[in-house]
């Protein structure tokens, strides 16, 4: 079928032992070519960027009564994550920065694991207001819910049993700790929600458009417009234009690469071509 399709290819080049993905977009009016670079250190770079909110802050100390509608409006709340989560615990800063950040959050998401990749949606499980901080534990947090209660155990005579009992599974979630200068402010849980935003937008109610909004400008504006550049991973390939009809596991020139099919003919073709979870093809095929 492909021997009887025309074809418009955008090409791609791999130099060195650094994957460097260059997307050729051709144009129809023009034969002039706009070049895009994407690496994986740059798609990962993206998250130790950070940038403050800028959220109004009362001086006046939480009410007993606040407190309580606090806790409600953010029991069992759902966002959608605009970074990667670890399975640790994130301090923020009401309208600062966050710690751990840069490098050492990357490092902690390679060393705790993921508890949610960029884009996803989370729920929070527990809610704590403390002194000068508000915790928000999402998915379950990240620790057994008695961790301490776990390594006792009560009986009488040989038997004993655990004051806590786990069920097997490790913990998936994460915890964002936002600690303020003072004590809790007199606030509403959308002031918390604000707060929290360069983490969690509590606002997003469409997966596609959390995920886009983790990306860079330029990158986020081609996922919208449901375009695959090379260089691309495998969920930003399925952000844009969802999951494929097919795929085809080949071998060109003794390299490995999986082929993702979508649409079918007489409508074009487009074939995404992956190696080591980036496209290093991209071409759509029209019959004719």
């Amino acid at each position: 079928m492909r021997g009887v399709m025309s074809h418009i290819r955008l090409c791609f080049h791999i130099t060195g032992p650094a994957f460097l993905c260059t997307l050729i977009a051709l144009s129809a009016a023009t034969a002039h070519a706009q070049v895009f670079t994407v690496t994986p250190e740059g798609l990962d770079g993206k998250y130790v960027e950070f940038q403050p909110t800028n959220v109004a802050i009362s001086t006046v100390p939480l009410t007993a009564h606040n407190r309580q509608d606090l806790l409600r409006f953010l029991q069992a709340e759902q966002g959608f994550t605009i970074r990667p989560l670890p399975i640790s615990t994130i301090t923020l800063k009401a309208n600062g920065p966050m710690e751990p950040s840069g490098s050492d959050y990357i490092n902690i998401i390679r060393e705790k694991g993921l508890a949610a990749k960029a884009g996803e949606r989370v729920v929070i499980t527990d809610v704590k207001i403390d002194k000068d901080r508000i915790v928000l534990e999402f998915n379950g947090g990240p620790e057994h819910k008695h961790k301490y209660l776990r390594h006792i155990e009560i009986g009488v005579g040989g038997m004993t049993t655990p004051l806590a009992n786990d069920n097997g599974q490790a913990p998936t979630g994460t915890r964002i700790a936002l600690v303020f200068p003072n004590a809790v402010p007199d606030m509403t849980g959308m002031q918390v929600e604000a707060l929290v935003k360069p983490i969690v937008d509590f606002n997003l109610k469409n997966p596609v458009q959390a995920y886009a909004d983790a990306l860079p400008p330029w990158l986020r504006q081609k996922i919208l417009d449901h375009q695959v550049l090379v260089g691309m991973n495998g969920d930003m390939v399925i952000a844009a234009i969802g999951q494929p009809r097919s795929k085809v596991r080949e071998r060109e020139n003794q390299m490995p690469f999986e082929e993702w099919i979508y649409g079918e003919p007489p409508d074009p073709v487009q074939f995404v071509r992956f190696n080591n979870n980036r496209v290093i093809r991209v071409e759509i095929a029209k019959v004719g």
